[in-house]
């Protein structure tokens, strides 16, 4: 019969961290669910979980080595006196001595005998009753939170047949510390239900049957909270929005940015809920302004505070154009023409080969009657192939 650490492949003076790394190595690789074919693997299994759960208990593994260790001192007990290194010429003198003496203490012998195999009998005995009683107890400890292990998977399922992803979400991640012996489902459970919950909001998000997805993303946000992935945050929002859930969607669009205040995408989406949702444009310009500002600080924490010497312009994200360029068209419609020329200033110099930032440079300096810059700006735009700049050179700066 094979040890405890026979059957985990361990020596015995192995730590309980290498107990347990050979235990997930062996279970994954006998457990029933990756073995159908296999009708052993069940029962090989179940003797490589009771080995590490018993061996695991302190108390457990110290009554077992001591067991061990018994058996092998039985084994040496008998003394090979043919083996001693004794010269073939004085062993006729050596067994005669050894006849002698063994005469003396035959009597002493017979009542050490007689009281050592009684003593011997009881001990063997009691580590069997202890062993093998353990055992039992184990096996039956086991199997009942074997048991309830897969109950509790069982209704974390039952969860999304249902449709409560959220519910689902929780229990799985409650069982991150209460699954012991399924490890494997454990491990796999709540990223395997994120990838289905990812899989299943996707489909409706490209569907555009937006009110499914907010049908489901807002159990899942609302049992989950703030380790909701950035990209269901996102559709959630988008969603929200696409069914006139303004108000909701302007929570959803701040969570991200309390979850990383560089989500300059959460920034944006933001602001045209407040300009074409609910029409709040000067809200919009002040969610876009807080942004611009932050860009500031991501440049320091990047480049260092000297990062206007390094930073070129390639180096400027496309999120930080973007959003002074919505600025630009949000303080457009409200007049506020100065500065709209000072956002695509920096525009032009960032993105000189995008033609918006000059487009919109000529429309407010036209605005203020400034025509020698606003037909230097179209003519650039124009050049870049714009259309409606080539147009309004023609209109204005040709006459």
């Amino acid at each position: 019969m094979s040890s405890y650490y026979e059957i985990l492949g361990i020596s015995r003076s192995s730590s309980k961290k290498e107990i347990k790394a050979a235990y997930k190595k062996l279970a994954k690789k006998y457990h029933p669910d990756t073995n159908k074919t296999d009708s052993n693997s069940s029962e090989k299994f179940k003797e490589i979980a009771f080995a590490y759960e018993y061996l695991m208990n302190d108390y457990q593994r110290q009554m077992y080595d001591q067991w061990l260790k018994y058996q092998e001192d039985l084994k040496s007990t008998t003394t090979n006196y043919e083996s001693e290194d004794i010269k073939w010429e004085d062993k006729s003198k050596f067994y005669e001595n050894f006849k002698s003496n063994r005469e003396i203490q035959k009597e002493d012998d017979k009542r050490i005998f007689k009281w050592g195999s009684i003593a011997v009998v009881f001990m063997v005995i009691g580590l069997n009753v202890l062993f093998y009683g353990g055992k039992y107890y184990q096996e039956k400890v086991y199997k009942e939170e074997l048991n309830n292990e897969i109950k509790a998977i069982e209704n974390v399922l039952k969860y999304t047949e249902e449709g409560h992803y959220g519910k689902a979400l929780i229990e799985a991640k409650q069982m991150e510390k209460t699954l012991h012996i399924l490890t494997h489902q454990r491990d796999v459970l709540y990223d395997s239900l994120l990838k289905e919950v990812d899989i299943a909001s996707l489909y409706f998000f490209q569907e555009r049957s937006f009110d499914e997805v907010v049908s489901l993303l807002s159990e899942v946000e609302e049992e989950v909270g703030m380790s909701m992935p950035n990209e269901l945050y996102w559709r959630l929002a988008v969603a929200q929005f696409n069914t006139k859930r303004y108000h909701q969607s302007t929570y959803t669009f701040r969570q991200m940015i309390l979850k990383n205040r560089y989500d300059f995408k959460a920034h944006m989406g933001l602001a045209e809920v407040y300009s074409t949702g609910l029409n709040q444009p000067e809200k919009a310009i002040d969610v876009l302004s807080g942004a611009a500002n932050l860009t500031n600080d991501y440049y320091v924490e990047t480049y260092g505070k000297a990062y206007a010497v390094v930073l070129n312009e390639t180096d400027v994200p496309e999120e930080h154009f973007t959003i002074y360029l919505l600025r630009a068209r949000l303080l457009k419609t409200l007049g506020r023409h100065e500065e709209v020329i000072r956002d695509c200033k920096w525009g032009a110099r960032v993105r000189p080969k995008d033609h918006r930032c000059f487009y919109l440079l000529g429309e407010s300096f036209l605005a203020i009657g400034k025509y020698g810059e606003a037909c230097a700006a179209f003519k650039k735009a124009s050049d870049l192939g714009h259309l409606p700049s080539s147009n309004r050179f023609n209109q204005i700066c040709m006459q």
